[in-house]
């Protein structure tokens, strides 16, 4: 099950381009690591979209042959969840099922499991028993969720979980790579583009099959990766929500190839002046409505195609965030129609489509690791969401699980332009700031500027300080 966007009634402006992030769930505090074998393993896409999602079987050797090994054991403990009719959740997803009001792993069985297991792998030195610096690589990842969960519940104070959390430092440093190791990570895009697994274009007479853009990080090509011309990331709401654990990468192209659409960015940047209220947009009771740019910036094209690409960032030994080819995520957006009449564009106007990480398929080479979100597939809300924990609520989880596909629309419903995000709604300062005006840039210049953001924030820099204190 993996985690959506929540942005009805929270009073929240969602000012990027795409809602990433994915929703977890919760369950009695069992302390439990041991489950049931194999959400994906052996099993075809199509079967994996049409299972119901969020009861899974997750896979004993994601990290090693041995499912008791302590890997595999800490992954399960921080990445599944039970919940109270014993169902199993999660298992290969990005991000643990781990909300700000969570209690799992804080306090009771499973906290105590956690410092157990922590201080078996640091004692007994496990950060050896797996050498393959893709499985490294991934692992740290996975500890970096849980760190940087804990860190965001601590705020600016003094941590509230300091034994947990220094242990996890700990195990994250020990398990950094080599800047020749991050260098020689796959770039699993591209190898999911060579596995011709997925189309590679767009088909709108066959609109709910998802496609992966073989040109998407061609610099000659139509699709043009966007920058802001003060050097501002340009998917800031996601950097932020994920506190510096991923880069986001925006892409944008209009029908006619990169001239076009080069023209037509530079009819966004010398139009807008300023910002003014859009009160035909439908807003709660209580909130002003939306900042928009204004005049009237021109609308684009049916056909435009949009693209939100999440990338791993690792800590090197000292904590320093070293960015990664490693692709997690992507989200793409087609409109195929621009309906103002309707109050909004939502799933009327656009086709939906994201592919995310699987460790298995990672691991055993199969599309770059790489899978398509089925239509149907449910998730849970996470990203702006109200953080409650479906697992620690005495409904059923899937009470609180939604189409995942159809979450996008909840963000990005209003008509053409003004559902681009990164663009339409005032997001890079104060109102006096005038709208963005966004640039063509490269991945490498808008990851270096994102990387530049988090070591200004020190959203997880794993000093030796924090370090020392377990040793």
């Amino acid at each position: 099950m993996r985690i959506a966007a929540s942005c009805v009634g929270t009073g929240v402006f969602v000012l990027s381009l795409f809602s990433l992030v994915r929703p977890q769930i919760r369950v009695q505090d069992a302390g439990e690591t041991q489950v049931v074998r194999g959400q994906s393993h052996g099993q075809p896409q199509d079967q994996l979209q049409s299972q119901p999602q969020g009861v899974s079987h997750p896979n004993l050797e994601i990290y090693a042959s041995d499912p008791d090994q302590i890997w595999n054991r800490l992954f399960r403990l921080f990445y599944v969840r039970h919940a109270r009719n014993g169902e199993h959740y999660g298992g290969d997803e990005l991000d643990p099922y781990l909300w700000w009001q969570t209690k799992y792993l804080l306090s009771g069985p499973s906290h105590d499991e956690a410092l157990k297991l922590l201080d078996e792998f640091l004692q007994q030195h496990s950060e050896n028993l797996v050498r393959d610096p893709l499985r490294r690589a991934v692992f740290q990842r996975d500890l970096l969720g849980v760190y940087e969960w804990l860190a965001a519940l601590s705020g600016e104070q003094k941590p509230v979980h300091p034994e947990l959390q220094k242990r996890i430092a700990e195990v994250i440093r020990r398990l950094a790579l080599t800047a020749n190791e991050i260098g020689k990570l796959p770039d699993n895009y591209n190898d999911a583009i060579l596995s011709h697994a997925f189309p590679v274009a767009y088909d709108a007479a066959n609109a709910n099959e998802p496609f992966l853009p073989a040109d998407l990080f061609d610099s000659t090509g139509p699709w043009v990766c966007l920058g802001e011309e003060h050097g501002r990331p340009v998917a800031s709401t996601h950097l932020h929500f994920f506190r510096g654990r991923s880069v986001f990468l925006v892409f944008f192209e209009v029908p006619g190839g990169r001239p076009k659409t080069l023209e037509y960015l530079e009819q966004l940047r010398n139009i807008p002046k300023g910002w003014g209220p859009n009160e035909e947009t439908p807003h709660p009771g209580g909130f002003p409505a939306g900042l928009f740019p204004y005049p009237e910036p021109p609308q684009f094209p049916i056909g435009t195609r949009m693209a939100l690409v999440r990338q791993v960032v690792l800590s090197d030994a000292s904590g320093h965030p070293i960015a990664t080819h490693l692709t997690e995520s992507v989200q793409l957006r087609v409109y195929r129609a621009i309906h103002f009449d309707l109050g909004g564009t939502g799933s009327h106007s656009q086709d939906f489509f994201e592919f995310t990480l699987s460790r298995e398929r990672l691991f055993s080479g199969q599309a770059g690791g790489l899978r398509a979100i089925g239509q149907g597939e449910k998730e849970f809300a996470f990203f702006l969401s109200h953080g409650i924990d479906p697992f620690e609520e005495e409904e059923a989880p899937e009470r609180f699980a939604g189409i995942g596909l159809r979450s996008c629309s909840a963000c990005h419903e209003a008509a053409g332009m003004h559902s681009f995000l990164s663009y339409s709604r005032e997001r890079f300062g104060p109102v006096d700031v005038p709208p963005p005006k966004l640039n063509v840039s490269t991945p490498s210049l808008e990851t270096a500027t994102q990387i530049q953001w988090i070591e200004r924030q020190r959203s997880f820099r794993l000093t030796e300080e924090v370090a020392e204190r377990v040793r």
